[in-house]
């Protein structure tokens, strides 16, 4: 099955994640497993360069400071979704330095384009202090990043945080839940008071990619109708 999904391309670009209904450890080995899988596929079927989609979330916490990619990541997991994306990077790690050229882009919490998901943040912001601040990245800057890291030559064996250049105070978001719920988005399932992420350092995409988002800031999406 992935050798014929990869039969005739130039480039994977790797989204896919399994982690609903498995605990941690469950879907750290599920998504390394078949992520090991496709990258060899790839590799034998001659793909020169691939992209890992990763998240923010595996990072361990770092106290106030921006996030950089070398930094401590998490150690066995609980939530599911972080230990998916931990698994398929370790399964990428064999393949550095190799014929397939892996890049991996940690993206920080994205919203966009009606995308339901933002209802997350927004409940998330109900319950925090004014000044805490949420990570986000808009759709059509993950994409333009996707394009960067496919083209770029500096890429290869790289990593890169991808987010907006101004996070989001919980002052700012909690405005927001009206104008979106209204739209029958609904009204976000974000635990109480629960973290959803960290602030990143974007020196690296900008550096390497010449990653600039479209919309730095949420506000920016907001006045430019693509919330």
């Amino acid at each position: 099955v992935c050798r014929s999904a990869v039969e005739g391309v130039d480039a994977v670009v790797h989204i896919a994640s399994a982690f609903v209904g498995l605990d941690g450890p469950g879907a750290e080995e599920v998504n390394r497993t078949a992520t090991a899988a496709l990258a060899r596929a790839a590799l034998d079927a001659g793909v020169r360069r691939f992209v890992q989609m990763s998240s923010y979330l595996v990072y361990a916490p770092a106290g106030d400071r921006p996030v950089r990619e070398d930094d401590p990541l998490l150690e066995s997991p609980e939530s599911s979704f972080p230990a998916a994306k931990l698994g398929a990077e370790a399964a990428l790690r064999q393949f550095t330095g190799g014929e397939l050229e892996v890049c991996v882009l940690r993206v920080a919490f994205t919203y966009g384009e009606g995308d339901p998901h933002l209802a997350d943040a927004l409940s998330w912001a109900a319950h925090r202090p004014d000044d805490e601040r949420l990570h986000l990245v808009h759709h059509a800057d993950v994409r333009a990043g996707i394009f960067a890291a496919l083209r770029s030559p500096a890429a290869a064996g790289h990593t890169y945080n991808l987010a907006d250049d101004e996070p989001a105070p919980a002052a700012l978001l909690r405005p927001l839940a009206e104008e979106f719920t209204a739209r029958g988005a609904g009204a976000g399932d974000a635990e109480e008071g629960g973290p959803l992420g960290c602030v990143v350092d974007t020196t690296a995409a900008r550096r390497d990619l010449g990653f600039r988002p479209v919309y730095p800031s949420i506000e920016d999406a907001r006045r430019a109708g693509r919330m």
